[in-house]
């Protein structure tokens, strides 16, 4: 890639095109970069993964922040019901969810379960069909994949049932999830919905130590590819 990119960048002095040499070398420059970062990165992912899942907690508490404070995040305009800070579009926050949900279940425990309690609450106040069946194909395959199913299927629905009720009570908020509201309203609103957020946190921790289930083994690729079929489904719907 190196020699590559040298080499486009030598074309120009006899090309027809030059700007067009000049693209191709840079590009190519960029491939190399990203090569480089990912040789880099080849032993590490463990600390990738948990630098990732510190940077997407990060991000959704800010987000949720913003419908409990509305300081933190300015929703005026139209469709201000959509959580969509700090990114600014909501479906790239809900992409972001696609992302973070596997890392949560991988990662399990108290700080799995919160992380995936927060990215399903901002998932459905995104109101981003696309995001949430991207990431509902994510968690589909991550489950037929892994082997720790069982485990992480606990997380999730430790994270979820919680997650699932405090939306559906935010939906009763004005100030929360509709339009049109004014300052008083939204920031009474808002932090009632902090508290929600709050009850619904130590919710999910409490299921989260609920004893396992336990379940024989069962046979790894029937299994993945019935996920695996379940998650194409439900992202080509």
């Amino acid at each position: 890639l190196p020699a590559l990119a040298v080499w486009c960048a030598a074309s120009i002095g006899w090309s027809g095109l030059p700007d067009r040499s000049w693209d191709y070398a840079n590009r190519t420059i960029l491939y190399g970069l990203f090569a480089a970062v990912g040789l880099w990165a080849a032993g590490r992912t463990r600390a990738l993964a948990n630098g990732l899942a510190i940077l997407l907690g990060a991000v959704i508490v800010w987000s949720l922040l913003g419908k409990v404070l509305p300081f933190f995040y300015d929703y005026s305009g139209p469709d201000v019901t959509r959580l969509r800070g700090p990114i600014g579009l909501w479906n790239q926050l809900a992409v972001l969810g696609a992302f973070a949900l596997p890392l949560a279940l991988w990662r399990r425990r108290l700080a799995g379960t919160l992380l995936a309690y927060g990215w399903i609450v901002a998932l459905l106040l995104t109101y981003s069909r696309g995001g949430i069946l991207t990431a509902l194909a994510a968690v589909a395959a991550w489950l037929a994949l892994t082997d720790e199913r069982v485990e992480g299927a606990a997380t999730l629905v430790a994270a979820a049932v919680p997650g699932g009720v405090v939306v559906a009570v935010a939906f009763a908020l004005p100030g929360v999830t509709s339009d049109g509201q004014s300052s008083h309203i939204r920031w009474r609103d808002g932090l009632i919905f902090g508290l929600l957020l709050l009850a619904g946190g130590a919710a999910a921790v409490v299921l989260e130590r609920l004893p396992r289930p336990r379940v024989p083994a069962l046979r790894r690729g029937p299994l993945a590819a019935a996920l695996l079929l379940a998650g194409a489904a439900v992202l080509f719907v």
